[in-house]
């Protein structure tokens, strides 16, 4: 039989640094642009205790408070179903990297799939920060990133080869506090599975089994479209996001 996983642990973790990312996460993410649905859910992550900053908590940097996140909402073209794009651009005219969440997409996602595509875009929007401001030192703490990024000469996929490494595990923890905040009835498993939304071009996904590959893709599905894996449509473990 395979080994139970160790239960998710959502204890405190918060030290000075994650104190301090805390306040970047209430102060610098500008919404003013975000749509209501997106906005609630976000709203939410902020109110768990160390939720958003325990996935930014793993990285060997801070981000000073005056750096800046810009989320907006817009529609995208309708043959593209990507969740949200973060814009590999540091606009120093803002101090800031803007993420686009394409609400269009996200009209059949639930509350879930709102979530992970939020944390998930934030990642990549911190990554980009700290790449932007600190240079060398960045360098430095994610050599695999910048080796991937050099061959490639390109960040997204850098990026998310990054997240199984280091994130994946700190994204299905702040789902499991999201859940539980919202009374869900979801078992850890489920919710590392929807931690790899996103990453299915990954190396360390290619790397799974054909099993957990499709058990993966069916908890994507579902939270993110309302269908399973192979296009039925299916109740989600959140609810409705509203996203219309």
């Amino acid at each position: 039989d395979p080994e139970t996983p160790e239960r998710l642990y959502t204890g405190p973790v918060l030290d000075l640094q994650e104190l301090m990312l805390d306040q970047w996460v209430e102060e610098q993410i500008y919404d003013s642009l975000l749509d209501d649905c997106v906005k609630d859910v976000m709203n939410d992550l902020k109110t768990l205790n160390g939720g958003l900053s325990n996935v930014l908590g793993l990285f060997d940097l801070g981000t000073p408070a005056e750096y800046n996140w810009n989320v907006v909402s817009s529609d995208t073209i309708s043959n593209n179903t990507t969740l949200g794009t973060t814009i590999a651009e540091y606009d120093l005219s803002c101090d800031c990297v803007a993420t686009v969440f394409h609400s269009n997409n996200l009209q059949n996602a639930s509350d879930l799939g709102v979530a992970v595509t939020f944390i998930h875009e934030m990642v990549h929007a911190y990554l980009y920060l700290n790449w932007a401001i600190r240079g060398e030192e960045f360098d430095i703490n994610y050599p695999k990133l910048v080796d991937e990024f050099i061959k490639d000469r390109g960040f997204n996929s850098a990026h998310h080869n990054e997240f199984p490494r280091r994130f994946t595990d700190r994204i299905a923890v702040t789902l499991r506090l999201y859940a539980d905040s919202k009374g869900y009835d979801i078992d850890d498993q489920y919710l590392r599975d929807l931690a790899w939304a996103g990453l299915h071009q990954t190396e360390a996904y290619k790397n799974l089994s054909s099993s957990e590959q499709k058990r993966i893709d069916n908890v994507v599905n579902i939270e993110t479209t309302g269908l399973d894996a192979k296009g039925k449509e299916t109740a989600f473990k959140g609810v409705n996001s509203d996203c219309n």
